[in-house]
């Protein structure tokens, strides 16, 4: 009696046990997927407020912009960096944020085409970076000028969303876990007993 209450016990606590980590694998995963989504809709936002911003038609040693609706930028180290490329590399622009970091340069971008990639800066710091390429045809230009506007955001923060999100899936699917077995062994020990 004893052997076939621990062998249905066993056999449902790892059928559980299975599910459960299966279950919160995928989470992790869509939980990853969803905050990277977030992290590129943040840089793309970004860069649809610096090519607003932007003067495009001003001589080359001349600011582009002049204020910037994102305070952050404007704060050496605050982790989100911007800044306005040439097609031959020339930084057109660069955000006062960008001060001392000195990221890579995006790989070659496309015209119309959204590049993310996970680059570093000189200091070490991991960023994810996001490149958008245009062709400007402005007043006073006589041919058409490529820009590459990339926008960097420090891993930091995701890192850390993710960590907690994983801390509290674990923490909880634990729980749930322990919960489930004390139950299953009641509910197998009550329906067992007329054996």
């Amino acid at each position: 009696m004893r052997s076939l209450r621990t062998r249905i016990l066993f056999s449902a606590s790892l059928v559980l046990v299975t599910f459960l980590g299966c279950a919160s694998v995928l989470l992790d995963r869509a939980f990853r997927e969803s905050a990277l989504n977030s992290v590129e809709d943040r840089l793309r936002g970004r860069i649809f407020m610096l090519i607003g911003a932007a003067d495009f038609d001003a001589p080359g040693d001349q600011s582009m912009i002049d204020s910037l609706p994102d305070p952050s930028l404007s704060i050496p180290g605050s982790g989100n960096y911007a800044r306005i490329v040439s097609r031959d590399g020339d930084a057109r622009w660069e955000s006062r944020s960008l001060l001392g970091v000195e990221p890579e340069y995006p790989s070659t971008v496309e015209t119309g085409q959204w590049q993310l990639e996970h680059i570093r800066a000189a200091t070490g710091e991991k960023l994810f970076s996001l490149a958008y390429s245009i062709i400007w045809e402005g007043a006073g230009v006589n041919h058409p000028i490529q820009f590459v506007i990339q926008a960097c955001e420090n891993r930091r923060f995701y890192l850390n969303t993710v960590g907690r999100f994983r801390r509290s899936l674990w923490l909880w699917f634990a729980a749930l876990s322990v919960t489930l077995l004390v139950v299953q062994a009641l509910n197998l020990s009550w329906g067992l007993r007329p054996l």
